[in-house]
């Protein structure tokens, strides 16, 4: 009974690391108009709010986060992050992300298996990494206020 739910359970965090990065979405309601999607390599990502170059119109607010155990993967990746934010950025027509904040944390996870006569506890390191993207419509190409 152990070794099958130890099975199981190793099978379970294979496939959740598999998955990848979960993404939640939020459409701005000041965007004015539907774009037409975007393929993920097209889109820019910034750094800073003040990096895009371009008039540009707020289209969606993504979030990206993961879990993965230390030590199997090497971590969450924040490659992995921006690129799941590039996808949905491209689903809502967006051809630019702003990362608005991104970060890891470790934590303990704890799980207590128990049937009637016994019980199991496990502990294993975790991290999550998080990420919010501002997802943006830039008016390209960018009208220059005639510099260098």
């Amino acid at each position: 009974m152990r070794l099958a739910n130890c099975v199981l359970s190793l099978m379970l965090v294979a496939l959740l690391a598999a998955c990848g990065p979960t993404t939640e979405v939020l459409t701005l309601p000041d965007a004015s108009e539907d774009f037409a999607p975007v393929p993920p390599g097209q889109i820019e990502v910034y750094r800073s709010p003040d990096a895009p170059r371009c008039e540009y119109d707020r289209v969606a607010m993504i979030e990206a986060q993961e879990s993965e155990s230390v030590g199997l993967a090497g971590g969450v990746s924040q490659i992995d992050l921006m690129r799941a934010a590039r996808e949905e950025a491209g689903e809502v027509g967006a051809n630019a992300v702003v990362i608005e904040e991104m970060g890891t944390e470790q934590f303990i996870e704890t799980k207590v298996e128990a049937d009637t006569s016994e019980y199991e506890r496990t502990e294993s390191r975790k991290q999550l990494g998080q990420a919010m993207f501002l997802a943006i419509r830039e008016h390209r190409p960018c009208e220059t206020d005639g510099g260098p």
